[in-house]
């Protein structure tokens, strides 16, 4: 027995997917403002040491100190890019999937706007996002070659 979608069961499909992708990018939002801030926190706490160092009074080299901090930047920068990857895909299924639900509800697509050709599905924001995980990602390296250069001085 085969059995037959009929308009309703298209439409709370259509209402299911959604609000999954809408649920993911809030998720995904949320985590990535999350890393964001804790690594504008790193790099604030890596600039506050190093501007207030004293090799005399300091326990452990300024190099020792930077670069395992960097690395640690560097990782939570690569983790940043792996969740927002895995978010749009999840939300691009989603999105997908709530376009085939839409196409077999007759009428639905005179009242939901509908994304353009010229328009793509991701805002700008995604790219924004990217660009300041970007932004983020080349100033722990660059710390880290900074530290790597100290330490190949001592």
């Amino acid at each position: 027995m085969e059995y037959k979608l009929k308009n309703e069961d298209y439409l709370n499909l259509w209402k299911y997917f959604q609000d999954k992708a809408i649920s993911v990018k809030g998720a995904m939002f949320n985590t990535i403002t999350w890393i964001i801030g804790f690594a504008a926190a790193l790099i604030g706490f890596i600039f506050a040491k190093i501007s207030d160092y004293d090799p005399l009074k300091a326990k452990i080299s300024l190099p020792l100190f930077m670069i395992p901090l960097s690395i640690a930047g560097i990782v939570i920068c690569i983790y940043a890019f792996f969740a927002q990857g895995e978010s749009a895909k999840n939300i691009r299924k989603n999105l997908d999937s709530s376009d085939r639900c839409m196409v077999e509800i007759k009428g639905l697509d005179k009242i939901v706007a509908k994304e353009t050709e010229n328009q793509p599905k991701f805002v700008q924001i995604w790219n924004q996002l990217r660009i300041v995980v970007s932004i983020f990602l080349t100033s722990f390296i660059a710390i880290l070659v900074w530290g790597l250069k100290i330490m190949s001085k001592v």
